[in-house]
């Protein structure tokens, strides 16, 4: 609308054409006449135009980026091109020569009429539709450049500025067309390129068409956008979807899609690296074990170091809770596991945990979901931690030369406190209230101390006794509700443990201390604490026999291996050669399968480019068709505009009678 208001030929005519009429009609005079005579025409042509106003002696337009007010004062003058006039004028025969007449000749598209004269306007139209017609023959990409301040200063954004860039720019209007319109304009191979994670069928390697595969990949995403179903249109190349919301959405989806992938790929670098790294460890305790003489179990020789087996996600949000409770949420994990603990009596204990952490080790017990539905009952945690160990304070580990998943942790005993440690004790007049419930202490509302934490808390929240032997509390004092299950309530002491991963974890804490040692030995007598000791103060003694048992005696504890679930050297050797010769088998079916997905991507490379050169093509043949139609209909682009030279066009040589005088000398100068 604003470029027929401004260059139309009408009707009604474009500001151009009447300030070219005003001149026509008015070559004769100057000064202000003029411009006041083109600005009534203009104000009486475009009365009432949605996009033109008169304001005195100036005029508005509403353009495309805002609002600007133009002067009338000067435009007849600059329309006339008086200098050129001057020149034409001049009775020096060279600069008639440089700068010929041509607007004097006849039109050759009707003999015998004159050309009108050319005026600025008339040139900045004609250019401005050469401009536009070779752009149109290309594919132009524009580029927005916001200048971010005027201190040329990094990191500086001046809103005002900003905003005021994006307004005239008219990046706003560019938004608000592009929402009426469709929000995503692409390729179908772009588009399956970019989001072919959504769907298990392109993920990994789409064979199909690239429109097929953009099915797939909007028919799964629909399940998580249900609204994506009525935004998508299908062309015959590309694909459109109508609203930005939408395609943000499927934006959304991908990030994700992808944090689930970083999520599996960092779970599975960290198993690779680690089994990697135990691997190697393994090895070198295998040696150990071979010059030891210790017999290896055959559920030993199958089971991959994966570090962390808890796969019960409540259990594994109830051990990070305690391991968040000690500030040691964020450190390493290199062990986590069932495991079985021999109890003073001699029995083997299931339900243990034993976790394993760049700084600490924990032993944790195990707890039945509760089945009370009184919402006001106490819930006991999922797990609850029986001893919290520094890694400094393993001495040492001690295994069998049996094939049995037994062994013995040595840890440093701490000393027995004569009295309860208080040091950590609230003054009781430091709070008029309970530090959980707000309520008053009275004479009916003791006050308690919490034996872990210190805190003053009413009898409400400290129904539970405990012992809490690292405060020197040996007999079940009270706690607060909310501490239960996150400290030690068993002395440090030697611990007998049995798992099937029992070397993972003597190569885990081996490798994490590098000071400690391997020792073997039929029996083992174990360092039990003089109070609340739970580890068997008898001696363990380890034979072979038809089955595994373990036997209480008076002063010893018989435990029996079964004969049988030891794993003959012959067998052992010849895995490894079998081991050996699948790895190689791997690696080349890995090469065969990456030439494959290899060739296949050129391919669809190849296929995707000849599809894009065949549309630019197409588009080319249909833009020279146009151009012919447009050159044979024998329309100008601007009535006076023939003798004007076109964008892109060489100029051409003059040719004048009136100048040949002059040319003639010139040629004679020359020597011609």
């Amino acid at each position: 609308v604003v470029c027929d208001l401004i260059e139309g030929k009408g009707p009604p005519p474009g500001i151009f054409f009447i300030l070219d009429d005003t001149i026509k009609t008015m070559h004769s005079q100057h000064g202000d006449g003029v411009d006041l005579t083109f600005l009534e025409k203009m104000a009486r042509v475009h009365k009432g135009h949605a996009h033109f106003s008169k304001r005195g002696r100036q005029f508005e337009i509403k353009h495309y980026a805002g609002n600007v007010q133009y002067s009338v004062l000067g435009f007849g003058e600059a329309n006339k091109e008086n200098v050129m006039a001057l020149v034409h004028q001049s009775s020096n025969k060279l600069i008639q020569y440089l700068f010929h007449q041509t607007n004097e000749e006849g039109d050759e598209s009707h003999p015998g009429r004159k050309k009108l004269a050319l005026t600025a306007g008339t040139k900045i139209r004609t250019q401005c539709a050469a401009l536009v017609a070779a752009l149109m023959d290309c594919q132009p990409h524009y580029v927005r450049c916001i200048k971010s301040n005027d201190r040329k200063q990094p990191h500086n954004i001046d809103d005002k500025r900003v905003l005021h860039q994006i307004q005239y720019l008219g990046l706003l209007e560019n938004v608000k067309v592009r929402r009426a319109g469709y929000a995503y304009r692409g390729d179908y191979g772009r588009f399956l390129d970019r989001f072919k994670w959504l769907a298990k069928e392109t993920s990994r390697e789409f064979s199909g068409k690239d429109a097929a595969g953009c099915k797939c990949i909007v028919k799964a995403a629909q399940k998580a956008i249900p609204a994506l179903q009525d935004e998508v249109q299908w062309g015959q190349t590309m694909l459109f979807i109508r609203t930005p919301e939408a395609f943000f959405a499927l934006e959304k989806l991908r990030e994700r899609t992808f944090g689930v992938f970083v999520s599996r790929i960092q779970r599975a670098w960290t198993k690779y690296a680690g089994r990697r790294h135990l691997l190697q460890l393994s090895a070198d305790i295998s040696k150990l074990y071979a010059k030891q003489g210790k017999g290896r179990q055959r559920v030993s020789l199958y089971r991959p170091f994966d570090t962390d087996y808890c796969r019960d996600s409540q259990v594994r949000a109830a051990i990070l809770a305690v391991l968040q409770y000690h500030g040691d949420d964020t450190a390493k994990l290199l062990f986590c596991d069932n495991v079985d603990k021999i109890s003073k009596l001699g029995i083997r204990q299931p339900n243990f945990y034993l976790v394993v952490t760049g700084s600490a080790m924990y032993i944790l017990e195990g707890q039945a979901p509760a089945s009370s539905v009184d919402p006001k009952a106490i819930v006991p945690p999922l797990v609850s931690l029986r001893r919290r160990l520094p890694l400094s304070a393993i001495e040492g580990i001690v295994m069998s030369p049996f094939a049995d998943p037994f062994l013995v942790l040595r840890i440093t005993q701490t000393p027995v406190l004569p009295t309860p440690d208080v040091s950590h004790w609230k003054d009781n007049k430091s709070s008029a209230s309970c530090m959980a419930t707000n309520k008053k202490f009275s004479l009916f509302t003791r006050r308690h101390h919490c034996r872990v934490t210190g805190n003053l808390y009413c009898a409400d929240v400290v129904s539970n006794l405990h012992p809490v032997p690292d405060r020197g509390c040996y007999t079940p004092v009270r706690v607060v509700d909310s501490v239960v299950g996150y400290f030690s309530t068993d002395m440090a002491e030697d611990v007998c443990l049995a798992s099937e991963k029992k070397t993972e974890i003597a190569v885990v804490i081996v490798n994490a201390l590098r000071t400690i040692s391997i020792t073997f030995d039929k029996a083992i007598r174990l360092r039990t604490a003089p109070v609340l000791s739970t580890s068997p103060s008898d001696t363990l003694t380890f034979e072979t026999g038809a089955a595994t048992a373990i036997t209480v005696r008076p002063g010893n504890i018989v435990i029996t291996v079964a004969a049988a679930d030891q794993v003959p050297a012959q067998y052992l050797e010849a895995r490894k050669k079998r081991e050996r010769r699948r790895k190689k088998q791997r690696d080349a079916q890995r090469a065969a399968d990456e030439a494959i997905r290899t060739a296949r991507r050129e391919v669809r490379e190849k296929e995707r480019e000849e599809e894009r050169l065949r549309r630019v093509a197409e588009k080319k043949a249909r833009k020279a068709s146009e151009r012919a139609k447009r050159s044979g209909s024998g329309t100008n682009l601007a009535t006076n505009g023939a003798n004007v030279r076109k964008f892109g066009e060489q100029l051409a040589q003059p040719q004048s009678n009136a100048t040949s005088e002059l040319a003639a000398a010139l040629a004679r100068r020359r020597g011609n």
